[in-house]
């Protein structure tokens, strides 16, 4: 309620989900205080909420979106002050992303931001990877992709949309650090190493690719 009171004016709305956010423990994304690990719950708990919040603006009515596939990955990736200072370009490029759903729209977005900002450092272009690999966990009708404590843990909804061909070419690119549990749900585990580790965000967007249609 405080925060709705402190925030009452028409557009506040991402300023009550920064809040809800900070609330929850996800810590300040726009501000000073802004650091890694938001790629997972962080950055989309955020997106979430800015467009419910929004969208309860605009119609007087709360609105739940539909559930996007959880992504939870123990990386630096988000857009730090250094390279955007201004909070509302912040707000502006984290929708940007939380948009993508093509290959198409990532290239856009890098020339963009190298026209506006100069180079990104790895924690943006990480952050671009992890917009990759929910856009293909979305079409691929995966629930979620979790980092565990020595692997990757790929959970798929009730209708997964996976290329059977795929399946057997991820068995052989992996070979015994794969390991596909049936379902339901159809879970697939990848055990990694130290490389792939350095690598995590790279080795899940080459999983998903290969299980596309």
């Amino acid at each position: 309620m405080q925060a709705i009171k402190e925030f009452a004016e028409l557009g506040a709305g991402f300023k009550i989900a920064m809040r809800d956010l900070e609330i929850r423990g996800a810590g300040n994304l726009l501000g000073a205080q802004q650091h890694g690990h938001i790629a997972s719950v962080g950055f989309e708990m955020y997106c979430r909420l800015l467009e419910e919040a929004v969208q309860e603006l605009r119609t007087g009515k709360h609105v739940e979106l539909p559930v996007e596939p959880i992504l939870e990955f123990n990386v630096e990736a988000y857009l730090s002050g250094d390279y955007i200072g201004d909070a509302m370009h912040k707000i502006e490029i984290y929708q940007r992303i939380a948009a993508i759903r093509n290959e198409e729209h990532v290239s856009q977005l890098l020339d963009e931001l190298i026209d506006r900002f100069g180079d990104p450092p790895k924690t943006v272009l990480s952050l671009l990877t992890v917009a990759r690999i929910k856009n293909l966990a979305r079409n691929l009708g995966i629930r979620s992709v979790i980092q565990q404590l020595r692997g990757i843990e790929i959970v798929f909804g009730d209708q997964p949309n996976v290329n059977i061909n795929g399946v057997l070419e991820l068995k052989n690119q992996f070979g015994s650090n794969v390991t596909m549990i049936p379902g339901p749900p159809e879970i697939i585990k990848l055990r990694l190493n130290q490389l792939s580790e350095n690598n995590l965000l790279e080795v899940v967007y080459k999983m998903l690719k290969i299980l596309v249609k």
